[in-house]
């Protein structure tokens, strides 16, 4: 199944759609280091799936430069990754590139998750309006956008939990009213990344919505997974580190990874 990421950060959602068997087909991200965060993921898969991993060790290493590691990549991988403010403005442009790289084909799937600064309660805190005139409020008006155009089978949205309270609920309820008004059934849930494995407390708001009839089967997202690990248990392969110490060159892991970073796949085999 093939989905688009909007506001794609670095990745983090592109990579659990990957790892479950989604094919990408493209990345939108206004920030240019992120989509060279996003690049650099892409070649590490390309290059992985076609035995070719040593030239993405020879860039951790630093004996290639980034230009030579997307040099080994095709270029409409990379072309995946577009680096564009989605808006009024730009979005006639990411519809042309995306139909380039898709051609005919359906989106099945649309995920992505909005700056979320407007949402927060700590942005909140900080704006002398309680972040009530800033323009990111309404930036699911355009995740609409590529709703429409895409009319996938269903999307993923995530924010803050600040989401909740954001105007006392108002955009909360004006998200979920406008998606039901696009033709999507929706379930909004609460989760707690630390539930799932994530050595973190996290809150976010997930809403899920799918076309009506479609009624897939969807996983309880509130079966928790239980860890006996701590945030320790992440670096427990690592050279030790003091203060104001450490080299810019690559170092070699000092012990075997634990089960809770095999697990997670935090480590991805390369011993460096």
């Amino acid at each position: 199944m093939r989905f688009i990421d909007l506001f794609a950060g670095a990745g983090g959602f592109a990579e659990g759609f990957k790892r479950a068997g989604f094919e990408p087909i493209a990345f939108i991200e206004a920030d240019p280091a992120a989509c060279f965060t996003l690049k650099t993921r892409l070649s590490y898969y390309y290059l992985r799936e076609n035995n070719k991993l040593d030239i993405y060790i020879k860039y951790l290493k630093g004996e290639i430069g980034r230009d030579q590691l997307y040099s080994a990549v095709p270029s409409h991988i990379l072309e995946s990754v577009i680096n564009l403010s989605i808006g009024n403005e730009n979005n006639p442009n990411i519809f042309q590139i995306i139909e380039r790289l898709n051609g005919k084909k359906n989106i099945d799937i649309i995920a992505g998750g909005p700056p979320c600064q407007a949402y927060s309660l700590v942005g909140r805190a900080r704006d002398k309006n309680g972040m009530q005139e800033d323009t990111r409020n309404y930036l699911y008006v355009q995740y609409g956008r590529f709703l429409k155009k895409y009319n996938p089978k269903m999307f993923v949205f995530e924010n803050v939990i600040g989401l909740l309270s954001a105007e006392k609920g108002k955009h909360f309820k004006n998200i979920q009213a406008y998606f039901r008004r696009l033709g999507y059934v929706v379930e909004p849930l609460k989760i707690n990344a630390n539930e799932f494995g994530v050595l973190q407390n996290r809150r976010r708001i997930i809403i899920i919505g799918w076309k009506k009839g479609l009624n897939p089967p969807i996983d309880n997202l509130t079966d928790q997974c239980i860890f006996e690990y701590k945030v320790e248990s992440i670096f427990k392969d690592l050279p030790k580190l003091l203060a104001g110490g450490g080299r810019d060159k690559y170092l070699t892991y000092t012990a075997e990874i634990n089960d809770y970073l095999y697990f997670t796949k935090i480590r991805n085999g390369v011993s460096i």
